[in-house]
């Protein structure tokens, strides 16, 4: 994927984490494996809120655990001096009810701030302290027929 910045305080879809797949039969699973590279919005309290999101429905997210507190299939954190990128990876097996075409994608947010996706915060031009990476989303239909 291509590097993506945001400072959607809702889930946004990520440019590129976006795959659509029709299951050859009912039933079967779907293993959705995602690779996310982000990095910290340069703020004392946090980084990137990844989901992930199938056929409009956000799934795999952790307890609410209070009114307040964001869920979600991933995260990453860090501190207002990093200019880190974190991995964050989510694993999910979907069973599939139909035949019909699935598409899944992978949202984040953030609670203030930018986030980045595939580079730094600070980005800085031809600099080798700051490198750019790639992300990934790869499903696998496997067959319980």
């Amino acid at each position: 994927t291509d590097v993506f910045t945001s400072s959607a305080t809702s889930p946004t879809d990520i440019t590129g984490m976006e795959l659509a797949i029709t299951p050859s039969t009912s039933g079967n699973k779907l293993l959705i494996l995602a690779g996310i590279q982000g990095s910290n919005n340069g703020l004392n309290w946090g980084g990137p809120i990844f989901n992930l999101e199938i056929d409009g429905t956000i799934v795999g997210q952790g307890d609410a655990g209070g009114s307040s507190r964001p869920r979600a299939s991933t995260s990453c954190m860090g501190s207002s001096t990093s200019d880190a990128i974190a991995s964050n990876f989510i694993q999910h097996l979907y069973t599939t009810t139909s035949t019909s075409e699935h598409v899944i994608k992978i949202q984040a947010h953030v609670a203030g701030g930018t986030m980045g996706i595939n580079r730094t915060r600070s980005d800085t031009s031809d600099s080798v302290w700051y490198p750019r990476t790639s992300s990934h989303i790869t499903i696998m239909e496997l067959d319980y027929s």
